[in-house]
């Protein structure tokens, strides 16, 4: 069910129709992005008092079938992954017009855009870079003469 809240956020709410409204019992806050396969919010969870993420699959996909199937599989092996780089999925659900949303863990901070965009090139990367070099030196072996 989605209803309206107190409009705080009028600028932002004039330009994104779900922020000030409330989804089943999620309170959507803020836009925080979007891509191919989703359309990401910032929410209050109403029962436990959190803040979780709330990713929406595009409205212009929420009839087709293929579009959805993909959209659960990515909640599915999410929830079934443990790792600290991967974000704790909370729950799946279905708004009263049928668009799905996974209700995720919510990390506050830069996003991965943001700090490549300022030129932050994680050291993970940079050693992953130079041990796939170093490996590729070993794995080159002379050719045997006779």
């Amino acid at each position: 069910m989605i209803t309206a809240c107190s409009p705080a956020k009028t600028k932002t709410r004039m330009t994104d129709p779900l922020v000030g409204t409330v989804v089943a019992h999620y309170e959507v806050l803020a836009k925080l992005g979007g891509g191919g396969m989703g359309v990401v919010y910032t929410a209050r969870d109403a029962r436990l008092g959190r803040l979780v993420a709330l990713k929406f699959l595009p409205p212009q996909w929420s009839h087709d079938d293929s579009a959805k199937q993909r959209f659960l599989r990515e909640a599915q092996a999410a929830s079934a992954t443990h790792h600290r780089n991967i974000c704790t999925i909370h729950d799946i659900e279905t708004t009263d017009d049928g668009r799905l949303f996974i209700v995720m863990a919510y990390y506050d901070g830069e996003t991965l855009k943001q700090k490549l965009d300022a030129g932050a090139c994680p050291r993970t990367i940079q050693t992953w870079r130079s041990r796939v070099r170093r490996a590729g030196r070993i794995l080159v072996v002379p050719k045997r003469t006779r």
